[in-house]
């Protein structure tokens, strides 16, 4: 075989031999999978089926005839290699390639669509850009190589590293990781829930099987905390508006004179604010949410609810008081700490032993609604 330009291959004979050695910038491949035993393969007479623009990929059997067509056959294209690895070979991770179709010229890229889940499950779809700006979606790496011939090695040896750009990037693939898992909403998932039933904890997650033998968990917090906190941060911007309004007509009072406004609010807002930037993000993601994703949100949130507890117990009540309430909150939230230890730490027995604990409707601590 002979490789021509990047953007055609010429010469090329499906008989021939592989050949021996790594695969260098401007090799021929062709790509197996190997649980169908097909080849990876494009028609320009074909549109992809999401996007519409590009040519279509598609899968052919190594044993039929479009499996002897060079359409299978794609040029490596090294992309700014690693600065250790600019050998022109091919190194796990550390070498961006692209892929060029030998017969149409077309390069292979993910067009981040996503394939109909009926017959797609989902899946992103891959497709074949014959003339365009060549960008980060063009480009693909080789994660993993095998070879039993090969003596192992650290892969760290070999690559350079920035933090600040292994930062972004990290950041950036984590961001369209997570939108690409979307939701059904053609069906009910009792692992899921929307961000808006995470405050008040409408839906606790069951983690595991909930027959009479498994050892059952189920992800709920603290009610008191939950809502007590839920209440004190929903609550918190009507105080504001109310306190900045008294404020400017200056019916404060003596309570906030020398300052102790702007102390409170200081203190408040960053707590309030904690809460705000770990939970209202989430309203932008079209990922799949759980309520676990709602815990860092909380953890500031219930760090709000004792600063209100205790600022509004200093301006109502005197010094023995205040004591009774920090007494009396901090025994009653053990308490339904403790009440609930058996879902926490899990329950191996039937669930209709554990009396009281069914504290909404829509907790499924005894039944699941929507399960099938």
């Amino acid at each position: 075989m002979v490789a021509g330009s990047f953007n055609t291959a010429e010469n090329i004979d499906m008989n021939a031999a592989p050949i021996e050695g790594a695969i260098q910038d401007g090799d021929l491949v062709s790509m197996r999978h190997n649980s169908t035993s097909t080849y990876l393969y494009t028609e320009s007479t074909f549109t992809a089926p999401m996007s519409g623009k590009y040519h279509e990929m598609s899968a052919v059997s190594v044993n039929s005839t479009e499996a002897k067509h060079p359409n299978i056959m794609w040029v490596v294209e090294i992309v700014n290699p690693e600065k250790r690895m600019k050998d022109g070979r091919i190194h796990p991770l550390g070498t961006p390639i692209r892929l060029r179709n030998a017969v149409s010229g077309c390069v292979l890229l993910s067009t981040g669509e996503r394939l109909d889940k009926d017959w797609g499950w989902g899946q992103s779809e891959i497709a074949c850009e014959k003339d365009g700006k060549m960008g980060d979606e063009h480009l693909w790496t080789i994660e993993r190589h095998v070879n039993k011939n090969m003596k192992a090695t650290n892969l760290g040896q070999h690559m350079s590293s920035s933090f600040l750009r292994d930062f972004a990037v990290l950041n950036r693939q984590m961001w369209l990781t997570n939108n690409a898992l979307i939701p059904d909403h053609d069906k009910h998932n009792v692992l899921e829930s929307d961000p808006l039933t995470w405050p008040f904890m409408v839906y606790p997650m069951r983690m595991v099987g909930w027959d009479d033998r498994s050892i059952k968990y189920l992800e709920v917090g603290n009610p008191l905390l939950w809502w007590g906190s839920a209440v004190a941060c929903l609550a918190f911007p009507l105080q504001v508006l109310y306190l900045l309004v008294c404020w400017k007509r200056g019916t404060l009072g003596n309570r906030w004179r020398g300052g102790e406004l702007r102390e409170y609010l200081e203190g408040a807002l960053i707590l309030w604010g904690g809460w705000a930037l770990h939970y209202l993000p989430f309203f932008l993601m079209g990922r799949v949410t759980y309520l676990h994703h709602y815990l860092p949100a909380l953890y500031f949130g219930i760090l709000f609810l004792a600063y209100q507890v205790y600022f509004v117990s200093t301006w109502y009540l005197g010094e023995r008081s205040i004591r009774k309430v920090v007494y009396g909150s901090i025994v009653l939230v053990v308490f339904v700490f403790w009440w609930f230890s058996p879902l926490t730490y899990g329950w191996d027995k039937p669930i209709k032993q554990l009396r009281g604990m069914q504290w909404a409707s829509s907790w499924p601590v005894y039944e699941d609604r929507f399960e099938l």
